[in-house]
């Protein structure tokens, strides 16, 4: 393990440069950015905050610097093991947490798309909405992608033919 000591006047890091694989913050220190912590990246490794005067500013700026745990000074070696592994867990499920939000908010997005998509078979094949989405749905099985880009895919390609054949008519 090697180890990256920064004075504090130079600032914190805005990025993880991926030479480390946990991040020590000394919260007495006050380093540029810890009075604007929000500047601050949330780093792509675990924090952990070392407190030396447990005052309530001090801690919420290590929170917000993306600290998931703590080691009170002086540090004493049996303490370390347990701060990093609950930094290091909290970390993950933070970063899990993280990534199926962008997931949701993905499948969120194309929900609009997949309701276009429904209307659009409805009005063509002259079904209710269940059946024209267990259509929608068994095509996009078929072609192993989920229903919202699968639907997407579909509407762009409807709307482009049907511009074609706007163009076609005009012509």
């Amino acid at each position: 393990m090697t180890m990256t000591v920064r004075d504090p006047d130079e600032g914190l890091p805005l990025s993880h440069d991926g030479k480390g694989d946990l991040l020590f913050v000394d919260g007495d220190f006050h380093p540029k950015g810890m009075e604007r912590p929000e500047e601050a990246a949330l780093w792509d490794v675990p924090v952990i905050g070392l407190v030396g005067i447990e005052a309530p500013g001090r801690l919420r700026a290590l929170m917000a610097l993306g600290a998931t745990a703590f080691l009170r000074k002086p540090v004493y070696a049996p303490a370390v093991y347990p701060a990093v592994f609950l930094a290091v867990n909290t970390h993950r499920e933070r970063q899990h947490m993280r990534e199926q939000l962008v997931a949701h908010e993905r499948r969120r997005a194309g929900r609009r798309f997949v309701i276009k998509a429904v209307i659009a078979v409805m009005q063509d094949e002259g079904c209710d909405d269940e059946q024209a989405y267990e259509m929608l749905r068994r095509a996009a099985m078929q072609e192993r992608q989920s229903i919202e880009v699968y639907c997407e895919i579909w509407v762009q390609k409807s709307i482009s033919e049907q511009a074609h054949n706007l163009g076609q008519a005009k012509g």
